[in-house]
């Protein structure tokens, strides 16, 4: 990782390290939210799921900033939709951010005030804005 001085921004110094980690995102995103959902929604999880090839996967982690989007926006905490990354390669404290979330999130539900504290955490690291957990446990923007 290089830190930029002028700017404060952080980037990656080669994109090698970059997919491996956008691929594992991705995997988790499926693993935790997209094929769970699609049981939920189909009912049978044998009848329309298929199986993201590796392809797909490498795909979907080229436009992983969409990928988290999408994800976050389906779970709409509380109501709340949650502020779009914009679609450009995460930076590094991105990265590691989504990799917190999508590692350690099992749902996001939010069970008790400590998980809603630590999804407010790592959301707020993903998008730069200033997400809070409410007294009724409620996540919202800022």
């Amino acid at each position: 990782m290089v830190n930029n001085k002028e700017t404060g921004n952080d980037e990656f110094k080669s994109a090698s390290n970059y997919m491996p980690r956008a691929e594992a995102i991705v995997r988790q995103i499926i693993n935790k939210f997209i094929y769970p959902a699609a049981v939920v929604l189909r009912g049978n999880p044998k009848s329309n799921w298929k199986e993201p090839t590796p392809e797909m996967i490498r795909q979907f982690a080229c436009e992983l900033p969409g990928i988290i989007n999408w994800t976050l926006q389906k779970a709409r905490i509380n109501g709340m939709p949650i502020p779009l990354l914009p679609n450009r390669p995460l930076t590094e404290s991105q990265m590691q951010a989504a990799e917190e979330l999508f590692n350690n999130v099992d749902s996001l539900l939010i069970e008790n005030e400590t998980t809603g504290k630590k999804l407010c955490a790592v959301l707020n690291k993903i998008t730069n804005t200033t997400v809070v957990l409410t007294d009724r446990k409620e996540i919202v923007v800022l």
